[in-house]
């Protein structure tokens, strides 16, 4: 068989009632030309049966054989069984919206740019009351192209899209116990700063939906918002506008509020001078909340429930 245009890589653990959602918005991509290599973590609930289900060819599931207790790993393995020339990737809680392996493979072929971060929609709530669908949402990463990178901004790994051969070059994630922040803004502001070019897209295509912000959300295995989020903006051809007026006053909200402002003196005060001396611009922020190495990870595993 030839090999794939885009390898999408998946990690997972026990969140077939999440997952399900996470696959089912890669087959509604316009885009079709791809394989989608799910990790599990040492599964053992329903998620090889859920994978199989899908009857697609281009879908594996790998489960490895002891539980690693975090997403780096699985991630690195993925990255490792990949054939495509681009690499994806898509948590186990986030969606792509139809339009967007299409886009960004369009985006990065035209800027030649190392890695292109998709613009998306940080859902904290969503819900259908009778008729009118609620939503809370700010924008996840940056928002618009050519924009400079911004390593203090959070880029959800399903936002990046790069050559393979990029992935290969800046090797794997560091494991949770390895870095204060999360491994996956530690290996991308570490290839940005071995030089790796990063670009924005500007139109939105991916909804992420973290856990992490959810009480009990592995343990209690609901999925009513990812559901109410596929049907509205997957599923369906309607266009974005409720989202996007959503995003507008959730970003009017943030900016108005205090921990917004002590964000922004961080930033200037903290992050910039701890980005000149190659460390991650949220590290003491994150020793300050969390303590040691992995102390959010664990933190939000706790909460969640998903170890």
């Amino acid at each position: 068989m030839p090999s794939p245009v885009i390898s999408i890589v998946c990690a997972t653990y026990n969140a077939s009632h999440l997952l399900r959602f996470a696959i089912r918005s890669v087959l509604a991509n316009r885009f079709d030309d791809w394989e989608m290599i799910i990790v599990g973590d040492c599964c053992t609930d329903d998620t090889k049966a859920v994978v199989k289900s899908f009857n697609d060819s281009r879908i594996r599931f790998v489960n490895l054989d002891s539980n690693s207790g975090q997403q780096a790993k699985p991630n690195n393995v993925g990255v490792g069984l990949a054939q495509g020339t681009y690499l994806s990737f898509l948590n186990q809680d986030d969606m792509y919206l139809p339009n967007h392996l299409e886009h960004m493979l369009e985006l990065i072929q035209r800027t030649r740019t190392d890695i292109v971060c998709a613009r998306y929609a940080r859902i904290s709530e969503i819900a259908q009351d009778e008729s009118k669908l609620r939503i809370n949402a700010i924008n996840g990463g940056g928002v618009s192209s050519g924009q400079k990178f911004q390593p203090q901004k959070w880029h959800v790994a399903s936002s990046w899209f790069m050559d393979l051969e990029t992935a290969i070059q800046y090797g794997p994630w560091r494991l949770e116990h390895e870095t204060y922040v999360t491994p996956s803004q530690d290996w991308l502001f570490r290839a940005w700063k071995r030089g790796a070019s990063v670009n924005y897209a500007s139109r939105l295509t991916l909804l992420t939906l973290p856990s992490g912000a959810r009480l009990s959300s592995y343990a209690k295995r609901e999925s009513t918002e990812h559901e109410a989020a596929f049907n509205a903006f997957v599923k369906s051809s309607s266009d974005l506008s409720v989202l996007m007026n959503a995003i507008e006053e959730g970003e009017r909200k943030k900016r108005e509020s205090l921990r917004e402002r002590s964000r922004r003196i961080y930033e200037i005060f903290v992050g910039v001078p701890l980005t000149a001396m190659c460390i991650h611009p949220n590290t003491l922020g994150m020793i300050l909340k969390f303590g040691r190495k992995g102390g959010m990870v664990k933190f939000w595993q706790k909460k969640t429930g998903s170890h």
